[in-house]
């Protein structure tokens, strides 16, 4: 069995899986931030 050829678009899917992972988890670590800064206000 080759590995190769079979584990290059495995990474590149594991790629834009994690950056796609990051991204929703930056954006939800801000949202997050932002209720909390509300509530903490109100």
């Amino acid at each position: 069995m080759q590995a190769g050829p079979l584990l290059r678009p495995f990474t590149a899917v594991m790629r834009t899986l994690l950056s796609a992972k990051f991204v929703r988890v930056s954006i939800f670590t801000g949202v997050s931030r932002l209720l909390h800064k509300d509530r903490f206000y109100v």
